[in-house]
Formats: structure tokens, C-alpha cells, sequence
């Protein structure tokens, strides 16, 4: 599901803060929010944020977390992706 988001081969596309999106994004399709607390994936996106050299990002709320989060008129890059989530360039 996340490869939906963000196709292998285009990562380098994305910032921390549309990686952070993405994957809190995914876990919450799939339900982890009742059994997972989000906030303790912080310090990963920290390290990653770090890694990267660029800010913290902002966890987002569930009420944050939505699809439209995801389009071209919020920023997000728009890369095609193969039925296996391989990026297409």
C-alpha cells in the first residue's frame, strides 16, 4: 500500500515530512491506529529527518490523515508506478 504513495525507484522524489504522511497514512488504512501509538515512530522520522538533513516533520492527526493529502495541488509528486509499485520514469 505504501508503494501506492511513494513507488520504489522515486523515494528520492519525497521529503520527510511526505515520507512521515505516507507511512502514517498507510498504517491507518490498515488499522493500526486502535492498537499502535503513531507517536512512537517520532524518533525514527527524526533519524530519518537528520539523515536527510531536513526538519522534523509533523505527525498528523487521523482528522490530517486523508487522501487528498496525496495530490498534485498539495505539493505531493506524481509519479507513475507499474502494478508491482516500481516507479515508471
Amino acid at each position: 500500500m505504501l508503494s501506492q504513495r511513494i513507488p520504489f525507484g522515486a523515494e528520492h522524489l519525497f521529503n520527510v515530512q511526505q515520507i512521515a504522511d505516507a507511512t502514517l497514512y498507510t498504517l491507518q488504512k490498515l488499522g493500526a491506529r486502535d492498537y499502535l501509538d503513531f507517536a512512537v515512530l517520532a524518533t525514527d522520522f527524526e533519524l530519518l529527518a537528520k539523515a536527510m538533513k531536513q526538519p522534523m516533520p509533523t505527525l498528523k492527526t487521523a482528522a490530517e490523515l486523508t487522501g487528498d493529502l496525496f495530490t498534485a495541488a498539495k505539493g505531493w509528486p506524481q509519479v507513475k508506478s507499474d502494478n508491482w509499485g516500481r516507479a515508471v520514469f
